[in-house]
């Protein structure tokens, strides 16, 4: 979980590589690849069913906005099934690193 959970995180740090500002307003994009290894079972089939291969790698997108006051964080991830615990684990470690709040990441 946590090696997901850091991967994750330095997507946040990585943010700062991919600024752009207009008016008063910045934005920084990141991607951040999460492909699991070979033989993990795979959701979403009725029987049990290992990845041989990856036809799509998985990834981690963050967009970051910022007006000089406020600063608000979206993340959007490959994955399904990701329980309560693990998310906010997640985004503790986002608002840990990047010095934002709770209701500046979703």
């Amino acid at each position: 979980m946590f090696g997901e959970l850091t991967r994750m995180a330095f997507c946040m740090a990585a943010l700062s590589a991919g600024i752009a500002s207009a008016a008063g307003l910045e934005a920084g994009f990141s991607r951040v690849d999460i492909t699991p290894p070979m033989g993990v079972d795979m959701t979403g089939y009725f029987v049990r069913r290992t990845a041989k291969t990856v036809l799509d790698p998985l990834q981690v997108n963050c967009l970051a906005f910022a007006d000089g006051v406020t600063t608000a964080v979206v993340m959007q991830v490959d994955c399904c099934l990701m329980c309560d615990a693990f998310c906010d684990a997640v985004i503790a470690e986002v608002m840990r690193r990047n010095g934002l709040g709770r209701g500046q990441v979703f």
